[in-house]
Parts: C-alpha cells; sequence; structure tokens
C-alpha cells in the first residue's frame, strides 16, 4: 500500500510540471498561460529565476559533548514500625510510624503517610510519624514519597497492625 501510494504521489508530481507558454494578443498584451494557445512560444527560463536553497552544515557532536541521561534515581521505601501484624496496645490510640527511605531523599521531596487508604494529615520530610487517637481495630498503613509536584515517586508495601484500647467505663 505504501509502495502505491509513494508511485501515485511521484507520478502526479511529473503531471503537475508543465511548460509555460507565451504569447501577445490581438491589443498588444502579454500573457503567460500554462496551455498552448495559437502563436504561443514556450518560455525559457534562466537558471538565475530558479529557487536554490542551500542549509548550514551542522558541526556534528561528538559523544564525548553529549550529556549523559542520568537514570532517574530508584527510592525503595519500607515501614520499620509497626511490624506486620503486630498488636498495639495504647488506651489513648497513640503509636509511631517509622519508614526508612533509601537512598536519602533530597530535601524538596516528602513522605505522605495513609491510613486505611486515606491521606492522614499533611506531606513531611522527617520518616516519623505520631499518629493520636486513632480508633481500635484493624488498620493498614501505606507511606509513599511525593517530589515537589505532588508526583509519587515509591511506595511502601502495605502494613497491617491491630489497636487495642481497653474501655474504661464497661457497663455491668
Amino acid at each position: 500500500m505504501r509502495l502505491f501510494s509513494f508511485i501515485t504521489l511521484i507520478l502526479l508530481s511529473f503531471m503537475t510540471y508543465s511548460t509555460v507558454y507565451k504569447w501577445v494578443d490581438k491589443d498588444g498584451q502579454v500573457h503567460y498561460t500554462d496551455k498552448p494557445v495559437n502563436n504561443a512560444a514556450p518560455v525559457k527560463f534562466k537558471d538565475n529565476t530558479e529557487n536554490h536553497v542551500s542549509l548550514p552544515q551542522v558541526p556534528a557532536i561528538s559523544s564525548s559533548t553529549v550529556p549523559s541521561q542520568t537514570p532517574p534515581i530508584q527510592y525503595q521505601l519500607s515501614i520499620i514500625k509497626p511490624l506486620e501484624e503486630e498488636t498495639i496496645r495504647n488506651n489513648n490510640g497513640d503509636l509511631s510510624v517509622i519508614a526508612q527511605v533509601t537512598p536519602t531523599l533530597p530535601p524538596k521531596f516528602t513522605l505522605q503517610l495513609y491510613l486505611d487508604d486515606q491521606i492522614l494529615g499533611q506531606p513531611q520530610t522527617s520518616s516519623v510519624f505520631s499518629l493520636k487517637n486513632i480508633d481500635r481495630g484493624t488498620h493498614r498503613i501505606i507511606i509513599k514519597v511525593l517530589n515537589k509536584n505532588g508526583k509519587i515517586l515509591a511506595s511502601s508495601l502495605p502494613r497491617t497492625f491491630f489497636l487495642h484500647r481497653s474501655i474504661k467505663n464497661r457497663p455491668s
């Protein structure tokens, strides 16, 4: 199909090339046309009427001057505390979440904590999160590395933990 299209375009380009004819009418006016008429003579163009475009030479770039593309840094993010399926006993519902990121994050990057698939608090540069007044039960946490535009660069594996809070006033 491409070959057919290419040949058709070449043939059409030859068909569009035509000779220019010059003729003078009975009033003495000079006319130009692409169709031969009585007393019309083909026009011969001089070489200087043709358009010639020359592009400047582009200097070759050696491989030593080309800046090398550094691959993007792959951050490894893991949750150190709480442990997987750890039971935490705290009557106030307080706990600390500690993450580890390798390599060290630049200052413009932040960490975002997700508790039960919901964003918890604002992004921060510290890898230690202090959670307060968390409801009792089973919870799932994930921590994500964000760049300055909020794009997620890395994510930890989900971590499940259990929070136990005793009831102070038990009904009798």
